[in-house]
């Protein structure tokens, strides 16, 4: 596993201190972080706010934010948003849904915000990266 805890379907997620090491001290705020991260995983289709995620973690929004930065490396924001992006390229180069069924199963409410979003993490659109699959496909 690389990048920071992700394979490349989105499911399987750790916990890694900075040197990989995952951290199992079992301490309370690790354990709500481990929640949370869990939540993520399995609800990537809903609402996923900082507000949200600090009452699943029943830490104070700010408390949370810096204690998931140290824990899992990355803020809560960002990791939401490449698991997404991992998802988003599983289904488009797996399934024969629709950019708007992709985006919707990816928790964004618009196909445009989502379509900006992996157009910023990928440098090409959702449509692009699933034409430039196929034609990838063609020519083995």
């Amino acid at each position: 596993m690389s990048d920071s805890g992700f394979d490349s379907t989105g499911s399987t997620y750790y916990l890694a201190s900075p040197n990989n090491e995952i951290d199992r001290t079992g301490n309370a705020t690790h354990i709500a972080i481990e929640r949370v991260v869990s939540y993520i995983a399995e609800h990537l289709d809903e609402d996923l706010s900082i507000d949200r995620l600090a009452a699943i973690a029943c830490l104070s929004r700010f408390y949370f934010a810096k204690a998931f930065r140290e824990i899992v490396g990355t803020s809560p924001n960002e990791y939401v948003t490449r698991l997404r992006v991992i998802r988003a390229k599983y289904l488009l180069s797996l399934t024969d849904l629709t950019v708007l069924q992709i985006s919707k199963d990816c928790g964004y409410r618009s196909q445009s915000t989502f379509g900006a979003m992996f157009k910023r993490s990928i440098g090409m659109t959702p449509s692009e990266y699933r034409s430039q699959l196929i034609i990838s496909n063609l020519s083995d």
